[in-house]
């Protein structure tokens, strides 16, 4: 439908002379989903520190930097002369301790058995069964040492609790490390997590079709502008809102079977948010002024005033907004250029 010369029968005059006339129209109500990119850190989904059990010397690198390990494999072997030494001195101690119990055994059967006789007196059965006590207290104390200096041997070899790659070495050949050092890095990338922010309001614009977020799609942008071709799911949402920042932290899954995307990069998380009853314009109907986005509003009577728009998002040819508008409003559709504050026009209503 189009409105022409309504301008003058508003005004109740003689439409004025060398009046502009332009095309306006209203805004589009209607329901609209927007793709949103969030800045996003990648981390793979198995990822540890590798650290020193016990303090030592370095005596080999197995795996090097980089090198692609499995479950196992023996990473870093640790000098064992001193821990294979101790071993070797608890077991003597366990057998020992063992020997001395199965002496005390023996004894207190004997005296047991004089006992029954009457040819001993009870309280030195007595004593020997509280030595018996004492001895095989002495035998699990040596067993647990033992244990220890076992557990201690076999932890100079350093092996791989996953499948993954190696990262960057901290120590080399000789180098003396303290119990708990981080001796390297292993990831496993064969899936990455993909860490975002999503602001409070886009979080409650993305429930507003679904209250379940999980399974969504989402795409990864990789930090050159190329989307990744293999698409992930949102799996994670955070148990609140970030009060100093306002907003909610979330994490996607990403598939990474060739390892093109690696553990510690950054890009972006594309995801679909829908907005329900929009109000859409098009983008050629504004203007920027001083980072801030105008529209110019028509009265019936063909009156012009610049009006602040608040961009909520946009699409390729329209901008999604809130505030002064309604979906009533008339605005300026093409050459806002040529308009300015105040001005009187004539006009044509126009369907966008």
């Amino acid at each position: 439908m189009v409105v022409v010369g309504a301008v003058a029968f508003l005004r109740g005059a003689q439409p004025a002379k060398n009046l502009k006339t332009l095309k306006v129209l209203k805004p589009t109500i209607q329901d609209s989903s927007i793709s949103v990119e969030y800045p996003a850190s990648l981390r793979a989904k198995q990822s540890i520190d590798v650290r020193s059990r016990l303090k030592g010397v370095i005596e080999q690198v197995v795996a090097d930097e980089g090198a692609s390990v499995v479950t196992g494999d023996t990473l870093i072997i640790m000098r064992d002369d001193e821990h294979k030494q101790e071993l070797s001195k608890a077991q003597a101690a366990l057998k020992s301790a063992k020997a001395e119990e199965r002496l005390i055994q023996m004894e207190l059967t004997n005296v047991t058995r004089l006992v029954e006789k009457k040819i001993a007196a009870q309280s030195e059965a007595n004593v020997l069964a509280a030595k018996l006590e004492v001895a095989r207290a002495k035998v699990e104390e040596s067993a647990a040492l033992a244990t220890t200096a076992e557990l201690n041997l076999s932890r100079t070899k350093i092996q791989a609790p996953f499948d993954g790659q190696v990262g960057t070495l901290s120590y080399r050949v000789g180098s003396l490390v303290e119990e708990g050092a981080v001796l390297t890095s292993l990831v496993n990338s064969t899936d990455m997590w993909a860490y975002f922010n999503i602001t409070e309001r886009d979080f409650t614009e993305l429930r507003s079709t679904d209250p379940d977020v999980f399974n969504r799609p989402a795409r990864f942008v990789l930090v050159n502008g190329k989307e990744y071709q293999v698409p992930g799911v949102v799996e994670m949402v955070s148990n609140g809102v970030e009060p100093e920042t306002g907003v909610i932290m979330m994490r996607a899954q990403f598939p990474n079977d060739a390892y093109e995307l690696r553990h510690g990069s950054t890009g972006k998380v594309r995801i679909m948010i829908p907005f329900k009853n929009a109000l859409l314009i098009p983008q050629r109907s504004t203007l920027e002024i001083q980072d801030k986005r105008y529209v110019y509003s028509v009265t019936k009577d063909g009156q012009v005033s610049l009006t602040n728009v608040s961009v909520r998002a946009e699409t390729n040819d329209h901008y999604i907004v809130e505030g002064a508008l309604a979906s009533d409003s008339m605005i300026v559709a093409d050459g806002v250029q040529h308009v300015a504050q105040g001005e009187s026009i004539d006009y044509e209503l126009v369907t966008p």
